[in-house]
């Protein structure tokens, strides 16, 4: 392949393509294109390397403004076992670093450092985690608590059909169990459990009661939609309310009848008390009559 330098002050090899490689304007800028010869003083060209003088890079770009600017794809091949990284620097003297990787699950995983900890993974179907490594069965996986003003979940009346208000909420709530625990932390650390006591209800039991609020993931293990006890509850509470507002109608009735019993009972007092006064009153005419008649 032969050299030459033009009067641009580029360098050509001459094969099928033009391959320029030169300082195109009075910056200072270098670029190494494979446009045809000229191209580079019309500002047009997307098809090479361009170096600007204060360092920064461009890949199809003509005036990076970082020091890496690329306009389309790149690719990172494996490389390794481990597979292809991208390294950010970063903190006090650059000392902080910020790692991605594609593991062999084929998830895009962000962690710091060398650490084996994930912080966060994307995989191909779109799943996202925090804390360690997606979860095929959910859309975000969090390995830890989850901290929010607050949380809205889809309940339109449009998205729902097959409506049926849940019958026996009392009973169900009755059979479930709440509990006080201590999460085993030493023989699940991926998981990031919280330490110290904790309340909740045991997945395999309220199973029995509410199969509608548990899941089991991939491996066989259980997790509860706690949220979706609350329409549970609500249900039970209105439940507990009619029985309490009868049982208020039949005191109501009660009292009724017994201040009626009351009244009955005082008149009753009082038709006796004439009664009595009656019978004075005929005993003492009849022995005045008896006394008459001597």
């Amino acid at each position: 392949m032969n050299f030459h330098v033009n009067v641009f002050g580029r360098l050509h090899a001459n094969r099928k393509s033009t391959v320029q490689l030169g300082v195109w304007n009075d910056e200072g800028n270098i670029a190494l294109v494979t446009d045809a010869q000229g191209i580079v003083e019309a500002g047009t060209s997307t098809k090479g390397l361009f170096i600007k003088s204060g360092g920064n890079v461009g890949i199809g770009a003509m005036d990076p403004e970082v020091k890496l600017e690329v306009a389309g794809e790149i690719m990172l091949d494996r490389g390794s076992p481990d597979g292809a990284r991208l390294i950010w620097k970063g903190g006090v003297n650059g000392t902080q670093e910020y790692r991605a990787r594609v593991d062999a699950d084929g998830a895009l995983y962000f962690f710091p450092g060398e650490q084996t900890q994930t912080t966060m993974a994307l995989s191909q179907t779109g799943k996202v985690s925090i804390g360690g490594a997606p979860d095929p069965n959910n859309t975000l996986r969090v390995y830890g608590n989850v901290c929010a003003v607050s949380t809205l979940c889809n309940s339109d009346l449009r998205y729902k059909k097959n409506l049926a208000t849940i019958p026996n909420a009392v009973d169900k709530v009755i059979r479930l169990r709440g509990v006080s625990f201590d999460w085993r932390q030493e023989e699940f650390p991926e998981l990031n459990f919280n330490k110290g006591r904790t309340l909740g209800f045991i997945a395999q039991e309220i199973k029995e009661v509410l199969p509608e609020v548990v899941s089991q993931d991939s491996k066989g293990y259980y997790s509860v939609a706690y949220s979706n006890v609350v329409p549970v509850l609500v249900e039970a509470i209105k439940e507990q309310q009619n029985t309490i507002a009868q049982l208020q109608a039949q005191v109501t009735e009660l009292a009724q009848t017994k201040a009626e019993l009351q009244q009955s009972r005082t008149e009753l007092a009082s038709f006796k008390e004439r009664l009595q006064r009656i019978e004075e009153l005929l005993i003492i005419t009849d022995r005045s009559l008896r006394v008459t008649g001597r």
